[in-house]
């Protein structure tokens, strides 16, 4: 297979430096990869919906075979949505999959009306807000209203997880990339939510939500240091907060690695996708960790305090 041409953003859409691509790039270096054993188990992959305030959202769901119940993540991708490159978080997503969790990907752009061509506005807002200089809530403004929406949709799909019958309701965790980075982190610092663990890669959390913010599960960061669209003191600042209020966190700093490991061309090297692999890694091994610790099996009843969630 030949996906290396397909690691290139396309020309209409290198402005976005990579926002585009998202998680869905793991993806692709999975398939570059030999290091990582193939997995062996099947899954299915379905389509549904939830209601949420102003109508339904459409979801897809990757669910291993059986009738074990498992740990369940939601993958919140960034500001691409699903339209290009929709095909590669859908691989993301199997290969969770087939390593015994539910995968649920939420469209959470259907809550908004959000299409294709609203990309480049939002990116300009977000630029906008991240070049401010100081973290007034009106900084936020322009992006609040949407966000608050999309927001309800993750918390939506949270109770539409917990309703199905092969989930462990007090296993889920959240996968967040650039946009879906910070609706993770927001989520997350959400007690009543319950989630056991996030995974934010080259996002962040609001930055009027920090002095808010009392609780989050286990965290993991991952970031690059050459990130010139969401900068990582975004990430170190959620790395310090934590740390500060006595909450675990890990933050991985790539050297030399631009936003969702590409430079600001949108192309992606070999160091890229090396990059890319260990945070695959990194990021199953977290998820295996405080949702299905080793050992256990899905379905066996174990509790939370036995996965290492610290609250």
């Amino acid at each position: 297979m030949r996906f290396a041409p397909s690691l290139s953003a396309p020309s209409t859409f290198r402005n976005v430096r990579g926002w585009h691509l998202g998680l869905a790039i793991v993806a692709v270096a999975i398939c570059l990869s030999v290091r990582l054993a193939p997995a062996s188990s099947k899954y299915r992959h379905e389509q549904d919906t939830f209601l949420v305030t102003g109508g339904r959202v459409a979801v897809e769901l990757f669910e291993p075979e059986g009738d074990q119940k498992h740990p369940v993540v939601l993958l919140l991708h960034g500001t691409d949505g699903l339209w290009e490159r929709g095909d590669l978080y859908r691989l993301s997503a199997g290969r969770l999959a087939q390593k015994g969790f539910v995968v649920l990907l939420p469209h959470y752009f259907d809550r908004t009306g959000t299409q294709q061509a609203d990309v480049p506005r939002l990116m300009s807002q977000f630029q906008q807000y991240l070049s401010a200089k100081d973290d007034r809530p009106e900084n936020w403004q322009a992006l609040r209203e949407p966000f608050e929406a999309w927001l309800e949709v993750v918390r939506g799909a949270i109770h539409y997880a917990r309703a199905r019958g092969n989930v462990e309701s007090d296993r889920i965790g959240l996968i967040g990339v650039s946009l879906g980075g910070y609706l993770a982190l927001s989520a997350g610092s959400e007690e009543d939510l319950r989630i056991g663990a996030v995974v934010d890669y080259f996002g962040g959390l609001p930055r009027h939500l920090g002095t808010s913010v009392r609780t989050m599960p286990p965290t993991l960061l991952l970031h690059g240091d050459h990130d010139h669209t969401v900068p990582l003191r975004e990430a170190q600042a959620v790395h310090d907060l934590l740390l500060g209020r006595k909450l675990p966190c890990e933050l991985k700093v790539y050297a030399g690695i631009g936003h969702v490991f590409m430079d600001d061309q949108g192309r992606m090297s070999w160091r890229d996708t090396a990059a890319l692999l260990d945070a695959e890694t990194r990021t199953t091994s977290f998820l295996t960790k405080y949702l299905r610790p080793p050992g256990t099996e899905p379905g066996t009843g174990y509790t939370l305090g036995q996965a290492g969630n610290a609250r």
